[in-house]
């Protein structure tokens, strides 16, 4: 049995802890929060049988992973709290603020012997490794480019610059997972524009990545991840993945899919669906019931004394800050992280 704290007590902590109904191996059996009083409520409503703080969290005997549920901005701190009192550690995404703390995150965990990983859940849900494994197989070609999104209208705390807030760290960390697994490598060039809140947050981020690919002969052959975020508009939050055969699209919120469609020239569409676990527990974000692939994974991993996900791989997240920070870097987005 995997023993779970939860580390914040917001609309994704309840979501996280919600989803477990769905998940064998594991338990909730305690819960911190700054405030004691909100960890108290948060337990007695979903019958966690320990509260406190965050410290009195990490020092709690019968937890074995920490489950990092707060804003951008304190990742960093909250992870090394519980890494330094030897918790292993499941971190919401988008994991830190910035490279330099990532690495710092990454590498405590390692000197440690500890489990770390970035709460990427997209990357759990048996249809995004399904489409990789098509993607693999060739299903669809050669892949040439990936076009994928991810927005809606947002305002107040989401566009809080002093927690992170902004599209990028929210929604742009899935397109820029996604690109970063499909081509499997660092991009050889980063090209990105965006709309600055009059607070200096990002309300919407257009981003090209390019790979190179060296072929047989010598040549380069360049492929291109077409990527958005927004907070200002509800944009279409699917991604298509383009081959040299046909493509795949997977439908609506791309970052949690129950539905992908796989046109292939000169043969019918193909839709494969993938039912949600069921779960009648009422739910702040889409398909959050899907959290449980998430958790079910990370209790497989420490079961198996891993260290890190072989789905959610430490090199990926850090790939991924590293495009974020050059993103940044382009439009203009500085965080007070930055010059720690």
């Amino acid at each position: 049995m995997v023993r779970f704290g939860v580390l914040g007590t917001g609309r994704i902590a309840h979501d996280f802890v919600s989803s477990f109904k769905n998940v064998n191996g594991s338990e909730i059996v305690s819960v911190g929060s700054r405030n004691k009083a909100d960890a108290q409520k948060f337990a007695e409503e979903h019958n966690i049988p320990n509260y406190g703080t965050y410290d009195e969290l990490v020092s709690d005997k019968h937890v074995d992973v920490v489950y990092i549920a707060t804003p951008h901005s304190t990742h960093c701190a909250n992870t090394l709290l519980a890494l330094n009192a030897n918790k292993h550690v499941l971190c919401e995404k988008t994991f830190a603020m910035n490279t330099k703390q990532a690495k710092e995150m990454v590498e405590t965990a390692k000197n440690k012997n500890l489990f770390i990983m970035e709460a990427n859940w997209m990357l759990c849900f048996p249809l995004i490794q399904k489409t990789l494994q098509m993607v693999k197989e060739g299903v669809i070609g050669d892949v040439q480019m990936l076009h994928a999104s991810l927005g809606f209208n947002s305002e107040g705390r989401e566009l809080d610059l002093k927690m992170g807030g902004g599209s990028l760290l929210a929604c742009g960390i899935y397109p820029i997972t996604f690109a970063t697994v499909l081509f499997g490598a660092a991009p050889s060039e980063i090209q990105a524009s965006g709309s600055l809140a009059h607070n200096g947050a990002d309300e919407q981020v257009s981003i090209t990545l390019t790979y190179n690919e060296c072929r047989h002969d010598g040549s380069i052959k360049k492929k291109i991840a077409i990527l958005s975020s927004s907070f200002c508009s509800w944009i279409p939050s699917d991604a298509v993945i383009i081959g040299s055969k046909g493509t795949i699209r997977i439908n609506d919120l791309f970052v949690c899919p129950n539905k992908i469609t796989i046109s292939v020239m000169g043969r019918p569409d193909n839709v494969i669906e993938e039912p949600f676990p069921v779960n009648d527990s009422k739910f702040n974000f889409p398909n959050s019931q899907g959290l449980s692939y998430e958790a079910d994974h990370v209790a497989k991993c420490i079961q198996g004394g891993l260290k890190e996900s072989y789905l959610v791989p430490t090199e990926l997240t850090l790939r991924n800050m590293n495009i974020i920070d050059r993103v940044r870097e382009i439009i203009g987005l500085k965080f007070d992280e930055d010059s720690c």
